[in-house]
């Protein structure tokens, strides 16, 4: 997912699950929006497209397509197609990340919090799985559950150095770092405290900024994981 892309905004400020799709070989996906060098300048034109991009637009017949096909199967599916043990990895894979960069941080809560997000996410699927597929109240509440996860991870205050990009997951760093993707806020903090060392300045408020959006992330991965418990039907 090109997190800086046009449509970047759904996720990072809104919530909204976006969706990506390209028509590309093994080549051009190598060399990413390199291969589109006038993206988002004035040369970015139909004509351009017309002429020498997709003169017959057999590229975007594909895609729209795909993207119908996609519509139609999301309209038609009785639960949402998330697959929230994909969300469960990735929280993983960046707190196993952040464990290289430590810097002092105690991350004992953050494990705690993803295991639980883990857990979560196993017994809302195994409670999915069971469900009375014939009650359309208990669908519309896994689906809602499931749509709204999302949300949980925003911030309305934003990141520490960008108050925009509101998601404490998926926003990208505001900051460009040598370290592994890691969370945004925390890799960017990192880097500050990276670039500033043996520097004169006070490392104090980075520390203390540091800290404070840690305790943060920890909070909305837990609930996150709190969202994901079993609704009491209003009807029960």
């Amino acid at each position: 997912m090109d997190v800086e892309g046009s449509y970047a905004a759904f996720f990072s400020q809104a919530g909204i699950p976006v969706v990506q799709m390209s028509y590309v070989d093994d080549i051009l996906q190598k060399m990413s929006r390199v291969a589109f060098p006038r993206k988002h300048t004035q040369y970015d034109r139909f004509s351009l497209f017309r002429e020498h991009v997709d003169p017959e637009l057999r590229a975007h017949a594909t895609v729209a397509a795909v993207a119908g096909e996609l519509v139609r199967t999301l309209a038609d599916s009785l639960f949402l197609p998330f697959n929230l043990f994909d969300y469960a990895q990735l929280l993983k894979d960046l707190c196993i990340s952040l464990h290289l960069h430590a810097h002092g941080l105690d991350l004992a809560p953050l494990d705690a919090a993803v295991k639980n997000f883990s857990d979560a996410a196993y017994n809302f699927h195994s409670r999915q799985n069971g469900l009375d597929t014939s009650d359309p109240m208990a669908i519309r509440m896994v689906n809602d559950q499931l749509l709204l996860l999302e949300r949980v991870f925003l911030d309305p205050r934003g990141l520490p150095r960008n108050p925009y990009k509101k998601h404490l997951v998926l926003s990208p760093p505001e900051l460009p770092t040598y370290m592994d993707e890691m969370f945004p806020g925390i890799m960017d903090e990192f880097t500050r405290l990276v670039d500033e060392l043996g520097s004169p300045t006070d490392p104090g408020p980075h520390l203390d900024v540091l800290r404070q959006h840690y305790a943060l992330l920890v909070q909305v991965i837990q609930q996150a994981a709190d969202t994901l418990a079993a609704v009491v039907p209003p009807y029960t």
